[in-house]
């Protein structure tokens, strides 16, 4: 966990510049960054794990442009890696559809689509890097510290660019064949809802596969509950001085999330508050 932390990019204090080059910090930054991607791609090489598999793609990708810093061993890792390490998880089957999608490979994404519906686990392991962080957090950390390191864990959802995949994948137009895989990554996708964008893509694509309208109608209830609450903290913005009431809140729903999932952790914040 403390080399994918290390491996994330992040933003810097201004304060720390040398002299008048703000480049300096940014530059120090991205060379421990690349470090700690080259010793996850090591690791993920070594342990064969689907989680070091997962962590070492990301980081490697926030290095894929860079040709002076993408490490070499980044070469040695990729999505069918961690689909061979962990077959039945969903997520590593929608990246390796993902990246089918960006070649214009047709048949891949579809024999990754099909893979991905038949998965029994859709458990992101972004889940479970916030799990770790915030065991190891002090009880009496600041709320901003709490939200710019679960900021950098967060980085690993974007593994979650493949519900992107899945949603282009199963459009208006599908075959039977098709459609019965969509039906299947829908339910998959709902059953494991806990944020409210997978929730969304799953309604969105288990209204088109015909999934009961009963789970639908409860998911979409869920979910225009929690984008209600959100929006009502996000009003708090709106005068500077409420920066640390935001903060707060913010906090305490990333932190809940780490046990409980980001749409019950919405649920359980405004459901304790005063009416």
């Amino acid at each position: 966990l403390a080399l994918y932390v290390a491996a994330m990019d992040h933003s810097f204090d201004p304060k720390g510049c040398e002299g008048n080059d703000c480049n300096v910090p940014v530059k120090a930054q991205s060379q421990v960054s690349a470090r700690a991607a080259s010793d996850l791609a090591l690791m993920a090489q070594a342990t064969k794990l689907p989680q070091a598999f997962s962590w070492a793609l990301h980081a490697c990708s926030l290095k894929a442009n860079d040709p002076v810093l993408y490490p070499a061993s980044c070469g040695n890792v990729s999505a069918q890696h961690w689909a061979d390490a962990a077959p039945n998880n969903a997520w590593p089957w929608l990246r390796l559809a993902t990246e089918a999608q960006g070649r214009n490979d047709p048949s891949g994404v579809e024999s990754a689509m099909h893979r991905a519906a038949l998965a029994s686990d859709w458990q992101h392991p972004g889940d479970e890097a916030r799990r770790m962080l915030v065991s190891h957090l002090p009880p009496s950390v600041a709320s901003t510290t709490v939200l710019y390191a679960l900021t950098g864990v967060g980085f690993l959802h974007a593994d979650k660019a493949g519900l992107g995949a899945l949603y282009q994948y199963c459009g208006a137009n599908q075959d039977a064949n098709r459609a019965q895989t969509c039906a299947r990554l829908a339910a998959g996708l709902l059953k494991s809802s806990n944020d409210l964008v997978q929730l969304s893509v799953a309604i969105k694509v288990g209204a088109r596969t015909g999934l009961p309208q009963d789970l639908l109608a409860a998911a979409e209830s869920q979910r225009v509950a929690a984008q209600a609450n959100m929006k009502s903290t996000v009003e708090l913005l709106r005068d500077p001085r409420r920066q640390c009431p935001f903060n707060q809140v913010q906090a305490r729903i990333s932190i809940r999330a780490a046990d409980i999932g980001e749409l019950a952790a919405i649920q359980e914040e405004f459901r304790a508050r005063p009416r």
